[in-house]
């Protein structure tokens, strides 16, 4: 679960702008490694997990990128 965490904190201090594509995917890894952790490990673990994230998120909402897809605040998705 360590590697999750030290992966969630280098991609905060590697990163300026968070791109929306990459948001996703770290929001999805997030959520399934969550719910193996809660299920699996306890709480102990998941604590370090959901502070990586909270930084990456505060660091997302920061820069101001969330502006650019939610525009009005109705989603906008590039590609098909």
């Amino acid at each position: 679960m360590m590697k999750m965490a030290q992966l969630l904190e280098a991609l905060l201090q590697t990163m300026t702008s968070i791109h929306m594509r990459g948001f996703d995917m770290v929001k999805a890894a997030y959520t399934r490694k969550r719910r193996g952790c809660r299920t699996k490990r306890g709480r102990g673990p998941c604590l370090h997990l959901e502070k990586a994230y909270n930084k990456l998120m505060a660091q997302f909402f920061k820069s101001g990128s969330w502006r650019d897809r939610y525009s009005g605040g109705i989603p906008f998705y590039q590609g098909c």
